[in-house]
């Protein structure tokens, strides 16, 4: 799936209770902006230079994605599951990570917003 703003699809941005999965899927160029994603399954996709922005995704699973170049600001990412997942992009200050699940070594990319050195 290319290019889709999933927002513009689903009624004033939330989705149906009909859609709790994306399965075996690429997604790239998606924008999911002010959606309630709140314990939604994106597990073992892959999801290119795509945008999460003022998403609630508490509790969502993103576990064993590629998320190449995928960003997530201001959302709500607490208790969310990105174990096993690499490439993702997420802005510390701007989003809410309580309790989110991460796998090392890929969590130090965390790091990165942060624009400190490491030696």
């Amino acid at each position: 799936m290319i290019g889709i703003h999933w927002g513009g699809l689903l009624p004033s941005g939330k989705y149906a209770r009909a859609l709790e999965k994306i399965e075996n899927c690429y997604l790239k160029y998606n924008t999911f902006s002010d959606m309630n994603l709140k314990k939604f399954d994106f597990s073992g996709n892959i999801i290119q230079d795509s945008l999460f922005d003022e998403c609630d995704l508490k509790e969502s699973n993103f576990k064993s994605c590629r998320l190449e170049g995928r960003q997530i600001h201001n959302s709500d990412i607490r208790k969310a599951d990105f174990r096993d997942s690499r490439g993702y992009i997420i802005d510390i200050p701007s989003n809410k990570l309580k309790q989110a699940k991460f796998s090392y070594p890929e969590v130090v990319s965390l790091l990165d917003s942060l624009e400190i050195e490491i030696d």
